[in-house]
């Protein structure tokens, strides 16, 4: 915002006394201090490029009250710039109280939730459907998203932190994704420079794939850094991970459907029934405890997991036989409805 100088300011408060006339200056200090006439509360847009008193006449002119009244209050209380943005003045607001809330840029503020195990599909969707998010990146072509926020990775599934942003109404989408990306990249980073000095993981890339898969097999925090083991454990041995929602993935656009036995047999880069090893890029965007977790595993001799059925923990086996009763336990809780973790 440009700043207004001082000598308008004083032709200003010339005027306002000569428009006011009988208007006492205690009067206006008077008026200043007492709750506008509002019945609810209103909301008022101040333009990049707006001065200081065009600004506060701009407001003066929304909550109700004499423009030269409002002119002496921007004098007297003598903000230096006001900063462009969405305001919200609540009923009981006085006048002074306005000008103070001009004075300290105090623009309303929105939110968006992205979720942890989303896909950037869903992560999209979301920031599509937020009413006060401006538009930018059309379409869902990766190489076009990660041009727009300036991210240099190979692929834009899993590269945006699950967190809650906030930000100024009618913000870019741009920078909000950036800003989610730039969270990733340090988050990733941190869990990568502490991790497990014995992981089967080559780089920060491979350890956020296998974040992702940990993400979408639990939700239970005492059950992640064991998750976590298991897949490890079969890296280690040259064992198929087995996780089903890699398989879910792979189906693309039939990702809500449910999961059958051709779907596991049939071969596809995410089946990790069909291949050994990581799928070839994240499932999900995982948080800050799955990062943790494929990060740190916990020290086991685990190679199986299968769903309690009757809570969201998780019940491991260090053999198939163990693992089988464990399953056979599992579909006898839920009667026989369900699907199986391994």
């Amino acid at each position: 915002m440009r700043k207004v100088g001082w000598r308008h300011w004083i032709v200003a408060a010339v005027g306002a006394g000569a428009v006011g006339g009988a208007a006492t200056w205690g009067g206006l200090l008077y008026w200043a201090e007492q709750p506008l006439p509002l019945a609810q509360p209103v909301e008022v847009q101040i333009q990049q490029g707006s001065g200081v008193l065009q600004a506060i006449v701009q407001v003066g002119e929304a909550l109700g009250g004499p423009r030269w009244a409002w002119v002496w209050l921007g004098w007297w209380e003598r903000p230096a710039v006001v900063r462009a943005g969405f305001y919200r003045f609540e009923a009981g607001t006085s006048p002074r109280g306005a000008v103070a809330k001009l004075a300290t840029g105090a623009v309303i503020r929105e939110r968006l939730t992205i979720v942890e195990g989303w896909t950037v599909r869903q992560m999209l969707a979301a920031v599509r459907a937020h009413p006060f998010i401006r538009q930018t990146i059309e379409g869902e072509n990766e190489a076009e998203l990660l041009a727009a926020i300036g991210a240099k990775v190979p692929y834009a599934e899993g590269w945006f932190f699950p967190d809650t942003y906030l930000f100024d109404r009618m913000s870019e989408d741009r920078t909000i994704l950036a800003e989610a990306h730039s969270r990733m990249r340090a988050e990733l980073a941190a869990a990568w420079a502490a991790r497990a000095p014995d992981l089967p993981l080559a780089s920060e890339e491979e350890l956020l794939i296998l974040a992702s898969i940990v993400e979408k097999e639990t939700a239970h925090p005492e059950d992640r850094a064991k998750v976590a083991s298991v897949f490890i454990n079969r890296l280690i041995r040259g064992m198929p991970l087995q996780a089903d929602p890699t398989v879910i993935y792979g189906r693309g656009e039939e990702r809500e459907r449910s999961l059958s036995r051709a779907d596991l047999a049939r071969d596809t880069p995410f089946n990790t029934y069909t291949r050994k090893g990581l799928p070839p890029t994240p499932i999900a965007l995982p948080g800050r405890a799955a990062l943790w977790a494929a990060a740190q595993p916990a020290k086991t001799d685990f190679l199986y997991f299968v769903a309690s059925g009757v809570d969201e923990r998780s019940v491991f086996s260090r053999s198939l036989p163990e693992h089988q009763q464990a399953v056979q336990r599992y579909r006898a809780a839920v009667a026989g409805e369900g699907g199986e973790k391994r």
